[in-house]
């Protein structure tokens, strides 16, 4: 009976490697502001949306 088969462990090694990278990334980021400022656009045509709404 053979015990060692690169192929099932390089696929061991990587799914521990994949998980532990994505628990550190997720720890570094945890609490940075997901806000991002909208373009001047968004804010124009969310101005004139509202305008158009209201003369309804």
């Amino acid at each position: 009976m053979e015990y060692f088969d690169f192929g099932i462990n390089m696929a061991f090694a990587l799914i521990i490697i994949s998980t532990l990278a994505s628990v550190i990334y997720g720890v570094i980021n945890w609490n940075k502001d997901g806000y991002v400022k909208p373009p001047e656009f968004v804010k124009e045509w969310n101005k004139t949306e509202k305008e158009i709404e209201d003369e309804l």
